[in-house]
C-alpha cells in the first residue's frame, strides 16, 4: 500500500514493508539542473556536493559517520528536475536518518573554503566522466538530441564550474530548496511519522516550480572523435512515450524484450548470432509526457559496416512474435516482484514516479498492467518507433578514416539527418 499525505509545504509518500528491519528514505527537492542559468550550469550538482561538507548540526565527518557506523548508506544525486538525498538505515536509527537528511537539505553551511575543495573534486569528476566512454556517449547523446534547459549538462562545464561561487550556491539553495517530497519505504511507526512531520513543517517552505517539457533537436546525427578509443561507441535513439501514457506498460515490455538480458532480441541477434558486439542494451530517459529511448553498443571499426547493416535489418524487418512478448512480460514482472524484497529498490521505484511528477502506482497494480499488455500494443509501439528517423550518436577513434561509411550513410538520408561533429 502506498499512502500519500500532505505535510506543511511538502508531500509524504509512505510504503510499509512487512518483516523487514530497515528503512529507506529520501528527501526530494525541485532543484534540478533545468532551473539553472546557462552561465552557471552545474550549480545544482555543485550544491548537492557542498551540502555534505557540513551543516548547522553536523560537521562533514559526523553526518556520514552517524549513518555508516550502523551499517547504513547515505548519498544524493542531481537530476534535471529534482535533487534527491537518500538514506538506508536499520529502523532503530530512523530518527538519526531524518535529522541528517533534514540538515543536509535545509541547514547546509556552504562555507567558502569547503566550496573550493569541492570545486576541485567536481573538476575531477568531470574529467572522469569524459574518460568513461559509456558515460560520455550518453551525455553527448542527451545534450545533442534535447535542447536546453533539459539537454544541458548536469555536471556543468569547466568554465561554469570555475565561475560558481559560494554566493551562487546560497542563492540557489534559498530559491529552490523547499516544497520537499519525502518518501519512506520499509519499517516505520506512528512516532516515526511525527518525527518526519515535525522536521518538514519546521524546515520546509513552498517554492515556485516549473513544468519542463523536452524540445527535441531537428538534427539527427552527431559525431565526436576521440584519441583514446579502439571501438566505435554508438547510440540509436528515438523519441518515446511518456511515463504517464496509458501505453507505458506496453512500452516497458518492448524495452525488456529488446534489450534486457542475454535472451533479449538485440543480444541474441547482434552478439550470439553475429558476434559483432560484446554488449548491447537499451535505455530510456523517461519524462512525464515524452522520453528519449535508445540502443547502446560498442563495436570494432572493421565490424562497424556490417553492424550498421544488421541494426537497419532489425529495425526494418523484425516482426515481434508472441513468444518474445511473453519473455518481455514475464521478465519484467519477475524483476518487479524481486524488487519488493529490497526497501532501497522499492524506494527507487517510488522516486521514478516522484521525479516525473506522477502519482506512484502500487507494485501489484503495475504488475497487473503488465499482465494485461497485448501483443498488438507492443507491435504498434515498435512500428511507431521504427518508422521514425533515428537519432544516431557516435564516439569514433580519430585514427579511423570514417569518410567512406559516413559519405555512404549521408547520401541516403535527408540533410537534417547528416552527421554533425561535436
Amino acid at each position: 500500500m502506498i499512502e500519500i499525505q500532505k505535510i506543511g509545504s511538502g508531500v509524504l509518500y509512505l510504503v510499509p514493508v512487512d518483516n523487514v528491519r530497515t528503512t529507506s528514505m529520501a528527501f526530494v527537492v525541485p532543484a534540478g539542473s533545468a532551473y539553472e542559468d546557462d552561465e552557471k550550469a552545474g550549480t545544482a550538482h555543485f550544491l548537492e556536493h557542498v551540502v555534505f561538507k557540513g551543516t548547522k548540526n553536523y560537521d562533514e565527518h559526523t553526518l556520514k559517520r552517524e549513518i555508516e557506523l550502523v551499517g547504513g548508506s547515505l548519498n544524493a544525486y542531481t537530476g534535471r528536475r529534482f535533487t534527491v538525498f537518500y538514506v538506508k538505515v536499520p529502523h532503530s536509527h530512523f530518527a538519526t536518518a531524518v535529522n541528517i537528511l533534514r540538515d543536509l537539505v535545509f541547514n547546509p553551511l556552504i562555507e567558502e573554503d569547503k566550496v573550493e575543495v569541492e570545486r576541485s573534486v567536481i573538476m575531477e569528476e568531470l574529467l572522469s566522466s569524459r574518460e568513461d566512454h559509456y558515460m560520455r556517449i550518453h551525455d553527448f547523446f542527451v545534450e545533442s538530441a534535447i535542447a536546453k534547459p533539459l539537454g544541458r549538462s548536469i555536471i556543468g562545464y569547466e568554465k561554469t564550474i570555475e565561475s560558481i561561487t559560494a554566493m551562487d550556491l546560497r542563492s540557489f539553495h534559498s530559491e529552490r530548496y523547499g516544497s520537499v517530497r519525502v518518501a519512506v519505504v520499509g519499517k516505520y511507526t506512528d512516532e516515526d511519522l511525527k518525527i518526519i512531520e515535525n522536521a518538514v513543517v519546521q524546515s520546509s517552505r513552498k517554492v515556485e516550480e516549473r513544468s519542463f517539457q523536452p524540445v527535441f533537436s531537428d538534427s539527427k546525427c552527431f559525431v565526436e572523435t576521440r584519441s583514446d578509443l579502439k571501438q566505435i561507441h554508438n547510440i540509436y535513439g528515438w523519441r518515446s512515450i511518456g511515463a504517464e501514457d496509458e501505453e507505458y506498460p506496453a512500452f516497458l515490455v518492448l524495452d525488456t524484450l529488446l534489450g534486457s538480458g542475454m535472451s533479449s532480441v538485440l543480444f541474441t541477434e547482434l552478439r550470439e548470432k553475429s558476434g559483432l558486439v560484446y554488449d548491447v542494451h537499451t535505455f530510456n530517459y523517461n519524462g512525464k509526457t515524452s522520453g528519449l529511448y535508445g540502443i547502446y553498443s560498442s563495436v570494432s571499426p572493421e565490424k562497424f559496416p556490417k553492424f550498421e547493416v544488421e541494426v537497419q535489418r532489425i529495425l526494418q524487418d523484425f516482426k515481434i512474435p508472441e513468444t518474445v512478448v511473453e519473455y518481455g512480460k514475464k521478465r519484467l514482472i519477475g524483476k518487479l516482484e524481486m524488487m519488493t524484497e529490497s526497501t532501497s529498490s522499492l524506494l527507487g521505484y517510488i522516486l521514478e514516479f516522484i521525479s516525473n511528477e506522477i502519482l506512484p502506482i502500487e507494485v501489484d497494480d503495475f504488475i497487473e498492467k503488465i499482465k494485461n499488455v497485448r501483443l498488438t500494443q507492443v507491435r504498434d509501439i515498435w512500428e511507431r518507433l521504427a518508422r521514425q528517423s533515428p537519432y544516431r550518436c557516435y564516439l569514433i577513434p580519430n585514427s579511423v578514416d570514417i569518410s567512406s561509411w559516413r559519405t555512404k550513410l549521408e547520401n541516403s538520408v535527408e540533410e537534417s539527418e547528416r552527421c554533425s561533429t561535436g
